[in-house]
């Protein structure tokens, strides 16, 4: 049993261990700026020029038993398959994304390596549109009726299934933080994004990742 001085909080999520994020806003702004322009000016059609951007800038500030994560994924050898998914999506007005979530998924974590020894590092993921629905269609529905203020539920939902479909050197991943420890901040942050008319998810992306990194642990 942890000494009183040092046990955390009611409701309070406290890092689960082996996974670390150092990541600000510092350093997030170029990479988010250009990944928004990119996405906007292209309607998307390149978005994954902006998803590897902010893979590597996540990559870069990720740490699992002290080693540093790396991205490997090109845009180039994503773009193709984008393409077709959001060709899709459009014909399917939408329904598409159920499957397009998961494929994506998978090839944004298995597209992740430890240093300095990649060869060690194998990031696995096995889910797909079969066990993704009704998180999705949950998650979508907590967000939409409560007008955003309970993200936190549809983030943890969300984490708690990506965990649970990837492994890393055959050590599944566990996401062991809770919506209750997150929304106290999610509500703060909400409304400075609202007060500052969305300037300040800056500082929100930053320190959403950290609270997802540092929740993860082996299962």
């Amino acid at each position: 049993m942890l000494p009183a001085a040092q046990s955390p909080r009611p409701g309070v999520d406290v890092p689960a261990g082996n996974f670390r994020f150092d990541g600000g806003a510092a350093t997030f702004v170029g990479t988010g700026v250009l990944g928004f322009l990119i996405t906007v000016c292209t309607l998307g059609i390149c978005y994954p020029f902006a998803l590897v951007l902010m893979e590597r800038w996540r990559a870069k500030h990720t740490y699992i038993d002290g080693r540093q994560t790396r991205f490997t994924g090109a845009a180039v050898g994503l773009f193709g398959r984008w393409c077709l998914w959001l060709l899709l999506m459009i014909v399917t007005l939408g329904i598409y994304s159920f499957w397009l979530i998961p494929r994506l998924t998978r090839w944004r974590v298995e597209h992740q390596a430890l240093q300095p020894d990649e060869a060690a590092g194998r990031f696995k993921f096995d889910g797909g549109a079969a066990t993704f629905v009704g998180t999705a269609l949950l998650g979508a529905l907590i967000t939409v009726l409560t007008f955003g203020i309970c993200y936190p539920f549809a983030v943890v939902l969300g984490q708690r299934w990506e965990c649970k479909h990837t492994t890393i050197n055959g050590r599944r991943l566990r996401f062991a933080g809770s919506a209750v420890g997150l929304f106290g901040r999610w509500c703060l942050w909400l409304l400075l994004m609202i007060v500052t008319l969305g300037i300040y998810s800056f500082w929100v992306i930053p320190r959403l990742t950290r609270w997802k990194v540092q929740q993860r642990t082996y299962a």
